[in-house]
């Protein structure tokens, strides 16, 4: 009976893991410039348009930040059903269809949002943008702890369009000028993006990849960050709350 029991939860978790990723019987594996593709051979369809997607989206980030990938990544695309279930709980309630895995220097992606492009390119290609950027930073962090604020506001800053980064100054503005602002720790995307947005404006283009070179040589944030600009995190954030007033 024991052997029974433990035979079966043997073949249960060899199924399991089939669920992980595309790369069982049936899948297949593209490489590209800075990334690897994994498909279902039955969606081999989507191919095309995904590493177009997402070789756009990483030019873009590229230029934005004026970092790259300090290693090769891969995009693992999924059916939503097999999504679901792989997907960490905060990327399901969010209702997102993308996240990255750091450990696993890997981004996980649903097929229709490749597909169903021409009805939500907006939306599709911002969050391929945002995952993608995490990506970025990850690999020219080097393993060194990184503040949330910095982490998704750039993300955020790379997903959003010039309009919308205006729309969001504006949004945490008035809500500075009601004392009603939060802190980087608490709101790390929506107040994150305008705190990147005023390091940018204060300090230049160039900050975001000095910084990332100083976590690369060992540095902690906080160390790199003063180093590039002269003053520490706490500091900027007491300055920043004092300008966007």
């Amino acid at each position: 009976m024991r052997r029974t029991i433990g035979l079966l939860l043997a073949i249960t978790a060899i199924l399991g893991l089939g669920l992980l990723c595309p790369t069982s019987a049936g899948a297949g594996t593209q490489t590209f410039d800075g990334f690897t593709l994994q498909y279902l051979d039955a969606d081999s369809g989507q191919v095309s348009a995904a590493a177009t997607a997402v070789t756009a989206a990483m030019r873009e980030i590229e230029g934005t930040l004026g970092i790259r990938l300090t290693y090769q990544i891969q995009v693992v695309l999924h059916r939503p059903a097999d999504f679901q279930a792989i997907a960490p709980a905060i990327v399901t309630a969010q209702r997102s269809q993308a996240y990255y895995d750091p450990p696993r220097r890997t981004v996980h992606l649903v097929y229709g949002w490749t597909s169903a492009r021409s009805t939500a390119e907006q939306l599709t290609d911002g969050v391929l943008r945002h995952e993608l950027t995490h990506a970025y930073v990850h690999s020219n962090a080097a393993g060194v702890s990184i503040p949330r604020w910095f982490n998704e506001g750039l993300a955020m800053y790379v997903e959003m369009s010039r309009d919308e980064r205006a729309r969001q100054r504006q949004r945490v503005q008035q809500d500075a000028q009601r004392n009603i602002l939060g802190t980087l720790d608490r709101s790390p995307y929506d107040i994150g993006v305008v705190a990147v947005m005023y390091l940018l404006d204060r300090f230049g283009t160039g900050t975001i990849e000095s910084i990332l070179m100083g976590m690369q040589r060992g540095t902690p944030f906080a160390g790199a960050f003063q180093t590039v600009t002269g003053v520490t995190p706490a500091a900027f954030e007491q300055a920043f709350r004092t300008a966007i007033r």
